[in-house]
């Protein structure tokens, strides 16, 4: 094996490993954006279609439920921008 075989091969063997690399950081990343759509869409469902809490407990608690849906969102659109 002459020098240029060598050389092809540590070339082949780099691409192969950036590959898989790029493969395994791309599924990595789609999974984090589809965890932040997920988190967006459970804000939104907490902010505005969650049930009425005044009929089950006492008031004062759905403005909780507001204030955790809000900050679902934000963590959510944090994660889509990432």
């Amino acid at each position: 094996m002459g020098l240029k075989t060598d050389l092809m091969i540590g070339i082949i063997f780099f691409a192969v490993i950036a590959l898989i690399v790029g493969v395994v950081v791309g599924l990595f990343l789609l999974a984090v954006k589809a965890l932040a759509i997920l988190l967006i869409l459970l804000g939104i469902f907490m902010m505005f279609l969650f049930p009425d809490s005044t009929n089950i407990q006492i008031d004062g608690i759905s403005e909780t439920g507001v204030i955790v849906g809000f900050i679902v969102i934000m963590i959510g659109v944090g994660l889509l921008f990432l």
